[in-house]
């Protein structure tokens, strides 16, 4: 029993702690719920009034994932022929065990 419960409070600590050992551009991560938007690349010329198209990849409980979050596909769905900047929106539940998306947000013209 107590190799159990020094398993769990090991696991515990792990689980949180894991992102502290990240360096460079990361996203926070939430043990619960993640909702984050991030900037990938902006151009001088970007004009946050412009056009923009956004695709998404989704993932259910880590046994399948589907979709096209590539910058393609954003471009096409929002009807732009120049990209001027790119977003990234991530979400997910419980470490993506349950659910997880990752969106690519493009603008431009």
């Amino acid at each position: 029993m107590k190799k159990v419960i020094f398993l769990a409070i090991i696991s515990l600590v792990s689980i949180l702690f894991s992102n502290c050992a990240s360096s460079g551009y990361s996203l926070p991560q939430g043990s619960i719920f993640t909702g984050v938007t991030l900037n990938k690349d902006v151009s001088t010329a970007a004009d946050l009034n412009t056009k923009s198209g956004e695709s998404c990849a989704f993932s259910v409980l880590n046994l399948f994932a589907v979709g096209d979050a590539g910058a393609k596909a954003a471009a096409t769905k929002g009807g732009l022929k120049v990209v001027r900047a790119v977003d990234f929106s991530y979400t997910d539940v419980f470490y993506g065990a349950l659910f997880s998306s990752v969106c690519t947000i493009v603008r431009g013209e």
